[in-house]
């Protein structure tokens, strides 16, 4: 069992995580740490961590190809990633490993994929299905086959890394989503297991930059599902035409010329994901 934990910036966070890890009622085997901000505090923590960490650092190109860079360093059989800033319950691993257990007999060993919840300021967190427009707000009437997680809260097969990895272009948002439905496609299946909680904390540190890629990140992310994923080549035109329309509608609502502008910059910077990523 390996835990990925990607940061950028959040020593004091990250101290709280990792303490967390070594409490789990089931053993966890590797500590992955890929630091993005090459932040030397970061590395005190990690050196003086009560479990063994393995520090590497980051590209620094975004939490998608931090997320590889995690994963290149892992060994264990089984990944999980939580934030810097989650606590991880005792409980949690031994949890979700057995719904893992349950559901792989009935979809094969090694293919299932596991999402719990997120608790996060009193709320608890769990998968959405996305609207056309790619909005996490739909919810899900069955706990098997779902197409969406929660990152924070979700164990992978490790094999499953082998044939699908994080998109490099997407610094923060809907890498969940993306994996996620790229893992259906090629033959996963994700289960539902509300009991499998995680503990978030949400540090306000980075979090202006981070939310600044967050709707383009669900554009580019949405139109390549359609587009390539689902080959849904009328869903994707469709998308196409109606997503750019509505989000400019609703930054002007929102904030008027100025939001018009900051509507443009992000569908450009979705455009130049979808070009990169192609």
């Amino acid at each position: 069992m390996t835990v990925c934990i990607c940061t950028r910036g959040r020593p004091d966070n990250l101290a709280l995580a990792l303490a967390s890890t070594g409490g789990s009622t089931y053993p966890v085997s590797q500590v992955v740490v890929s630091d993005d901000l090459h932040d030397p505090a970061t590395e005190v923590v990690c050196h003086d961590a009560i479990v063994d960490v393995d520090y590497v650092l980051g590209p620094r190109r975004g939490l998608g190809a931090n997320r590889n860079r995690a994963i290149a360093a892992s060994n264990g059989e089984i990944v999980l990633f939580i934030d810097d800033d989650c606590v991880l319950p005792p409980e949690f691993l031994e949890t979700a490993l057995k719904r893992m257990q349950s559901a792989e007999h009935r979809y094969g060993a090694g293919l299932v994929i596991v999402s719990g919840r997120v608790l996060e300021r009193g709320q608890l967190i769990a998968p959405g299905d996305q609207t056309f427009l790619g909005f996490q707000s739909k919810r899900y009437t069955r706990s098997d086959g779902l197409r969406s997680i929660v990152m924070a809260a979700t164990i992978f097969p490790a094999r499953l890394f082998s044939a699908v990895r994080f998109d490099p272009e997407l610094v923060y948002g809907y890498d969940e989503v993306d994996l996620a439905t790229r893992a259906v496609a090629t033959g996963y299946t994700i289960v539902d297991c509300p009991a499998a909680i995680v503990e978030h904390r949400p540090s306000n540190i980075g979090r202006e930059r981070n939310l600044s890629y967050s709707e383009a990140s669900r554009l580019h992310v949405t139109l390549r599902r359609y587009a390539i994923t689902e080959r849904a080549p009328l869903r994707a035109v469709a998308f196409a035409i109606a997503a750019p329309i509505h989000h400019i509608a609703a930054n002007v609502r929102r904030r008027g010329l100025i939001g018009l502008g900051i509507a443009l910059r992000t569908i450009g910077l979705a455009a130049v994901m979808a070009w990169r990523s192609r």
